[in-house]
């Protein structure tokens, strides 16, 4: 129950849960600054037993987060993603503004989560994703996003997804607008359906302005 509002910060933000769970947790109207930082994004981590490259992660114990909102920040010039959340779910990510992020804008694991209205910009990878890697990826819903000039991934990319919504989004600019489907990732994804699938999903009223790749579904 810990709220991080109407701060600047230049570098990066991160929060590390080593041990038991870390929920409720808000970080609103906060401006972030990554310039010359190593991630300079905003992050959640749980368990991690090393600090290695971006999504080599390994989660170890008891510990937990969920219920986490992010809202009406600011993130520039990240040589990470902007946002980043290794969560169970529960995350409410809304009216956030990312720009030139070195890998994806919004990253986030889990199920239940909420990403809406967010600005995402200029990023080498993808705008918005949801990874299921260590955790089921059901019940997320993805509406009302601006996604422009996204890297070599996609726009929006909802892997392995079960009970999904992506409605009301708008992304251009970009080679793949989304990619959808179940990808064999590494570490191996599943849902709550078992190891493999892209089951039950709606997708609709978006505006894709390039490919749209579909894996098996």
């Amino acid at each position: 129950y810990v709220i991080l509002q109407d701060l600047e910060f230049r570098g990066g933000l991160e929060l590390w849960s080593y041990s038991g769970s870390m929920h409720h947790v808000k970080v609103l109207r906060c401006y972030v600054d990554g310039t010359g930082a190593v991630n300079g994004t905003i992050n959640f981590f749980r368990n991690p037993t090393n600090e290695p490259a971006p999504e080599v992660w390994t989660f170890e114990g008891n510990g937990d987060i969920s219920d986490i909102e992010i809202g009406y920040c600011t993130v520039i010039n990240s040589d990470y993603d902007g946002i980043f959340v290794s969560a169970s779910g529960n995350l409410w990510i809304h009216h956030n503004e990312i720009y030139n992020a070195g890998e994806d804008g919004i990253d986030l694991q889990g199920s239940n989560n909420l990403m809406e209205y967010n600005v995402v910009s200029k990023t080498n990878a993808t705008g918005i994703k949801n990874m299921p890697h260590y955790g089921s990826g059901a019940n997320n819903t993805i509406r009302g996003n601006l996604v422009l000039a996204s890297g070599y991934a996609a726009g929006i990319n909802v892997p392995n997804a079960r009970n999904t919504k992506i409605y009301n989004n708008t992304v251009g600019a970009t080679d793949f607008s989304a990619i959808l489907g179940w990808q064999e990732l590494n570490p191996l994804a599943y849902t709550t359906g078992g190891t493999t699938g892209f089951n039950d999903n709606q997708i609709y009223n978006n505006v894709f302005v390039g490919i749209v790749y579909i894996y098996t579904a």
